[in-house]
């Protein structure tokens, strides 16, 4: 069951429905549902998931590319 976080997809959901081009980050303390709230709003839609690590940008953005790649 997921509960608690309408807002923040609502928020999502406002940036997926834009005719633009739109980025989301979405950061905070550990253990607070980070990766169930974006599992949660993904659910029957199309998008690209990376999650950033620690690494040098070089390292995050080619990674970033590679799923870029393979949603294509």
């Amino acid at each position: 069951m997921f509960f608690g976080r309408n807002r923040e997809l609502e928020q999502l959901n406002e940036l997926y429905e834009s005719n633009r081009f739109e980025y989301a980050a979405v950061y905070g303390n550990i253990h607070v549902g980070k990766t169930t709230l974006i599992k949660e709003f993904c659910k029957g839609k199309r998008f690209i998931y990376y999650q950033v690590t620690s690494c040098d940008k070089d390292y995050n953005l080619a990674k970033l590319s590679e799923a870029i790649h393979d949603m294509l």
